[in-house]
């Protein structure tokens, strides 16, 4: 978003809103506001020269971790960054209520405060906590948020574990014993051992309990070695993040199947890819996560299915197909969006199928379609021992060494045949030879299969497909073209459907 924008999407209620801060807020509000929209936001100004460049200022502004609150919008307007955030005032902590609660809060706020600072040392993030105003306890989980930081702060050259001892030497001084070690992770330890009950186990969440709630509903182990737990969602994620969903997930990697450098490196993947993604729709990112030592806890909403399960939804929700060929391209359109959001940032994904594409709503016609399972995606100039996803009916023709983000566009192609004919396979895919290959996927034969079963789509948008599942990974469309023209094609579908209902009115 720009200042125009901004312009657009907001109003200022009241300059120098908060007088006792010593950093300027400005409050606004959203001139449109939904449901999801505050009765009004905070504004604060910083100037692009505090940040090395722009990345410094995204890797601070986009943080997932769970003990970081998230702006609700960022603006870069000319020298300014405009941040936007929720007003979260009534939840400031100060001595008075910190000298008021229980011990066991106490130790826990301190845990989080380490765990936190931690996490940031191993981004290379400097934090100047300072004062205990700068944080926030909401249903006794401890808060910090990036618009607390002063200008000076970002030229500070002291490390996070002598802001931790100095902070907590001023605020948590019962614990003198703890904070005097030189480590985090020794910190950290030692403050767990606090709590008899605690433990740290790689195939449950245990570990969890010391921050929130767990009650557990459902779970599973997918094929990539990921364990996926339902749980009743925390008061605190309705607070923080917004959920309305009686369950949310948490996922994290089965530690005893890889080594820990794999694990780490895995965990790290998904932590760059869902912060640098966080602005982008069409993909299925947690909304944030968790480290206890080696193990990762990503928090994800609950999708209503995957579009595998969807396919037996067609027909019993009395889906024509003059409808469903609507559907099929706001399908490709939405899966291609997200395609193309990961190869922005050089990514191959690696697993795309219909059980890695999920829904947000039960009616078909209706529902948003996003991109998952992206544990194994991958860089693509890490080509060295790459693995593919398990859904091996969706594989390119080329040898696994051999993968590339045109892979991804393969199995894009294979991915749409399938939803271009209501969920059914237009013909045997698997294990073709070149020849079948180059006759199966000719526009003529595409063509011909589906208007057999009574569709008629645009043959530009057929083309397309046929392209995606080239044998040639060179003759493959690039991503951001793709993405282009089969938004182009949806778009002129959605104004003819709009001067057709015109001309019904008229």
């Amino acid at each position: 978003m720009d200042s125009d924008d901004y312009r657009a999407v907001y109003k200022t209620l009241e300059m120098n809103y908060n007088k006792n801060s010593l950093i300027i807020f400005h409050k606004i509000e959203e001139k449109y506001k939904n449901e999801y929209s505050e009765p009004y936001y905070l504004l604060r100004k910083i100037k692009s020269k505090f940040f090395h460049n722009e990345q410094h200022f995204q890797s601070i502004f986009s943080l997932k971790l769970f003990n970081i609150l998230q702006p609700h919008d960022k603006i870069i307007q000319n020298e300014d960054i405009l941040i936007i955030i929720k007003d979260w005032s009534q939840y400031r902590l100060n001595e008075q209520i910190l000298n008021q609660l229980n011990p066991k809060v106490i130790q826990s706020i301190l845990l989080q405060i380490a765990i936190t600072l931690n996490d940031l040392s191993l981004k290379n993030i400097t934090w100047n906590l300072y004062s205990i105003k700068q944080l926030y306890l909401i249903e006794e989980c401890i808060f910090l948020q990036a618009v607390d930081l002063d200008d000076n702060h970002f030229s500070m050259n002291i490390t996070n574990l002598e802001i931790f001892k100095n902070f907590a030497s001023r605020y948590f001084q019962q614990y003198k014993q703890f904070i005097e070690q030189d480590s985090f992770e020794k910190i950290i330890k030692s403050l767990l051992s606090l709590n008899q009950a605690f433990v740290i186990n790689q195939q449950n969440h245990f570990g969890l309990l010391n921050f929130f709630k767990i009650q557990q509903v459902a779970s599973s182990k997918g094929f990539e070695d990921v364990y996926t737990i339902e749980f009743v969602t925390p008061k605190v994620f309705e607070i923080v993040f917004k959920i309305k969903a009686k369950t949310i997930l948490y996922k994290s990697f089965d530690q005893s199947r890889f080594n820990k450098q794999q694990l780490l490196e895995y965990q790290k993947r998904k932590i760059q890819i869902s912060e640098k993604l966080s602005d982008c729709k069409n993909i299925v990112i947690n909304f944030s996560y968790l480290t206890l030592f080696d193990q990762t806890f990503f928090f994800e909403v609950k999708f209503v299915m995957n579009l595998l399960s969807a396919q037996s939804k067609i027909n019993s929700q009395q889906i024509n197909n003059k409808q469903y060929q609507k559907l099929a391209v706001k399908i490709l359109k939405q899966i291609i969006s997200g395609i193309q959001a990961f190869h922005s940032l050089g990514f191959m994904h690696r697993n795309i199928s219909p059980s890695s594409i999920y829904l947000d709503d039960e009616n078909l016609l209706s529902a948003n379609f996003y991109l998952g399972d992206f544990e194994k995606a991958k860089e693509q100039d890490l080509n060295q021992g790459t693995q593919q996803g398990d859904q091996y009916l969706y594989l390119p023709p080329e040898s696994m060494e051999k993968f590339t983000i045109k892979s991804d566009i393969y199995v894009y192609g294979l991915v749409s045949l399938l939803i271009l004919n209501r969920g059914q396979a237009l013909f045997q895919f698997g294990f073709l030879d070149q020849t079948e290959r180059q006759e199966n996927f000719s526009v003529k034969t595409i063509e011909k299969k589906l208007l057999e079963n009574g569709f008629d789509y645009n043959n530009k948008l057929i083309s397309l497909i046929s392209q995606c599942l080239q044998n040639d990974q060179e003759q493959r469309p690039e991503t951001e073209e793709l993405f282009k023209q089969i938004q182009q094609i949806y778009r002129n579908d959605r104004i003819k459907i709009i001067q057709k209902q015109e001309i019904l009115q008229k």
